[in-house]
Formats: structure tokens, C-alpha cells, sequence
């Protein structure tokens, strides 16, 4: 039975012994073990450890930093294995390029361990800004998450193709090349991240504003590289290129200090001089006197002879600048004038037109043609006096 078992072992599969095949099993499944065994101890252990620390930014390193670490328990596993195997000789180095591919898959693994490790550098960028009084430093905590990413990524891929033997110069003088042709794809690119710049410099809205563009209106959610996201007031998410929002008016309405009301009111024309000036003044009473209207610069005229309505400006500004409190004044301050007019018997004027038919009687029209001719020669003025000489050349000419 033994002899048979030796046998076995011995036995050649793809001329590789099997011995070194079960071998090459058994550290894969040690490693599986260890994985599942030790190392979800030994988090276990580091946690705990984590826990009774004042800040929690280790809790959250040894959380990012557990998945890669049982990848590459696993990785070793694997690796031990087939250096047991010793492929046989080949024209092509099967050991070599097994060998640089797990290198490779250890740079992938440590990049991996790496990009998740920028989440707790963000957080303590994230608590850091929000000591200090300034929103820039708080929109530009995302960028430096994004580029600390991007390194990241790079100098894995940089590792990997030097890894394989290719020359990262070499690969950089042909960049250098196309350089022309790619400045010139990249051209928008590089116009979003100038953009992108400017908004935080310029700062003219931050993550959280509601502002109108003449594309977009809503509210800022992230301000990124490339482009600026806006939950519009439909729930939809606009991705706007920071090109664009650079180049154009933005209106940001959370930076208001206070809220307009202006519009006209327009009454019909029955209605008498008397009654015109009750509504003017009983309506700056009423805007004076409301709790929700800024008492500092406001105006109420009448001001416009309409082509169907005697028209009242009404022009001020509310003290708060939320729109669902702002709708409220606007809606009280609606309602009182309203009784107002209610009140003294004058009527809101809508779009309309009066026929009249002309009476046309001669002694009629004589008369107040009479009283408007009376009415001008009592209101010319003397004529002036005569220059010396004056009336001389008058009659010369004659």
C-alpha cells in the first residue's frame, strides 16, 4: 500500500510530479486557513486595540487595509505553490513569468490597500477644514481625495509596465510625440480644470447653494474636475462642465440677504382720486406695520396710466430669504391688501376694453372749446418787451 502510495506520488502529470502538485494544494489551503482562521483573529485583536484609542482614524485604517491583507495571504498561498511545482524547461521562462505575475498582482494589491487607506486621509482632512471658518478648504478636500486616487493608480501602473521590462522613458518621449495631438483631444479637459479652479477661487457658489445658470438651476451637490452635479428641483442630477459655468452668469440665491416682492397692482378706472389715495396710503400702513417685511427701503406709488387699469408699484423686501417662508409674507401681505380694496370699494382691474359712442353735437363741442380757449389765454404769459430798435426794423420789413 505504501509502495503503491510512493508510486502515486511519484507519478508525472504534464511532467510535473504529483507530489509537488498535492504540495502546491496544500499551501493553498493553509493560506486559505490562515485567512480564515488567523488573520480574521489577529483584525480581531487590531480592532479591539483600535477601539480604545481617542480618534478612530486607525479603526478605520485596519478596516481598509483587512481585504488586501487577506488577498495576500491568499497571493502567498498561491505563490508558494508554484514555486513547489518548478514548471520544466520550456523555451519560454513559464517560472519567470509566473514569478512577474505575481509581483504584479502584489503592486495591484498594494495600490489596492493603498486607494482604500485615502479614505482615512480624507476624513481627517474632512474634520480638520471644518475647524476653520472658510468653505474653500472644505470643496477642496474632495480634489485632493480624487488626485491622492489618481497617484495612486498611476504609480501602480507605472510599476506594473516597468515590472514587465518596458522602458517608462521610452514610453514618455513617445507621449512627448503626440504631445501636440494630445493637447489638442484634451483641450476641453484642460478647460474644465481651469474652470474647475476658478470656481473655487472665485467661489461663487459652494456644495449645498442653490443657484441658476442659464443652463441649470437647483442645487450644488459636488464640484469635481471635470464638472459641476446639480439636483434640480425636478430630482434630477445635472452634470454641468465647469468650462461652461466659469464662462457664464450664475446666480446663487442662498446668498441673498433679504427677498424681493415688486409688482404692480393694477385697480379699475372707476376709481375715484379719493379712494386712490385710501389704497396708497392704507397699503403702506400695512407694509409698514408687517413683521415680515424690512422697514429699511420700500416704495408704494401710484405710479402708470394703464391701457385697462390705474396701476400701484409695490416694491419691497422681505427678512427672510426662504422660499417657503418667503411665499408666506408674500401671500399675508396679498391678503391684506386685498382687503383693503375690498374694504373701500375699489376693484382689482383686469384686461379689458370700453366701447364709447361718439356724440358729436356742434353746440356741445362749441362750448368746451370756448372754455378751453378762455382757459389758455388766462394762463399765456406777458410777451416781452421790444429790443431798442427793435420796433423800427419790425416796421422796416413791413
Amino acid at each position: 500500500m505504501w509502495d503503491q502510495f510512493k508510486e502515486f506520488l511519484r507519478f508525472q502529470f504534464l511532467a510535473v510530479p504529483v507530489w509537488r502538485i498535492v504540495a502546491a494544494i496544500g499551501f493553498i489551503v493553509v493560506a486559505w486557513a490562515v485567512k480564515k482562521l488567523a488573520l480574521k483573529r489577529l483584525v480581531g485583536v487590531l480592532l479591539h486595540v483600535a477601539s480604545k484609542t481617542k480618534t478612530d482614524l486607525d479603526d478605520l485604517l485596519v478596516q481598509a487595509v483587512t481585504a488586501p491583507l487577506g488577498s495576500t495571504v491568499i497571493l502567498a498561498g498561491f505563490y508558494l505553490g508554484a514555486e513547489v511545482i518548478q514548471f520544466p524547461n520550456h523555451p519560454v521562462d513559464v517560472q519567470g513569468f509566473v514569478r512577474g505575475l505575481f509581483r504584479t498582482i502584489m503592486i495591484i494589491i498594494v495600490a489596492w490597500a493603498l486607494y482604500r487607506a485615502v479614505r482615512v486621509v480624507t476624513v481627517m482632512l474632512e474634520r480638520l477644514t471644518a475647524k476653520t471658518e472658510s468653505n474653500l478648504d472644505d470643496q477642496l478636500v474632495p480634489f485632493a481625495e480624487k488626485f491622492l486616487k489618481a497617484t495612486v493608480i498611476v504609480l501602480a501602473v507605472v510599476m506594473v509596465v516597468r515590472e514587465w521590462g518596458y522602458d517608462i522613458s521610452g514610453l514618455l518621449a513617445g507621449l512627448g510625440l503626440g504631445g501636440l495631438a494630445f493637447a489638442l483631444a484634451a483641450k476641453d479637459m484642460l478647460a474644465n480644470v481651469f474652470g474647475s479652479v476658478m470656481i473655487l477661487t472665485d467661489r461663487p457658489f459652494a456644495i449645498g447653494d442653490w443657484i441658476k445658470t442659464p443652463q441649470v438651476e437647483g442645487t450644488v451637490e459636488e464640484i469635481g474636475f471635470r464638472s459641476t452635479k446639480v439636483r434640480t428641483f425636478a430630482n434630477s442630477l445635472v452634470s454641468v462642465p465647469n468650462s461652461i459655468i466659469a464662462s457664464n452668469t450664475v446666480e446663487n440665491w442662498s446668498r441673498m440677504h433679504k427677498r424681493r416682492i415688486s409688482y404692480k397692482l393694477g385697480v379699475t378706472y372707476g376709481t375715484t382720486v379719493a379712494q386712490m389715495r385710501e389704497a396708497v396710503e392704507r397699503i403702506k400702513d400695512v407694509i409698514s406695520e408687517h413683521p415680515g417685511i424690512r422697514q429699511d427701503f420700500w416704495l408704494v406709488y401710484f405710479t402708470d396710466f394703464n391701457d385697462s387699469s390705474l396701476d400701484i408699484m409695490i416694491y419691497c423686501f422681505t427678512e427672510t430669504t426662504v422660499w417657503g417662508e418667503y411665499l408666506a409674507v408674500r401671500q399675508d401681505l396679498n391678503l391684506k391688501i386685498f382687503a383693503i380694496l375690498e374694504e373701500i370699494g375699489v376693484q382689482v382691474a383686469f384686461p379689458s376694453q370700453s366701447i364709447y359712442m361718439e356724440n358729436d353735437e356742434p353746440n356741445e363741442r362749441k362750448k368746451w372749446d370756448d372754455v378751453a380757449g378762455a382757459a389758455l389765454e388766462s394762463r399765456q404769459e406777458p410777451s416781452h418787451p421790444s429790443l431798442p430798435g427793435r420796433r423800427g426794423n419790425e416796421a422796416a420789413v413791413e
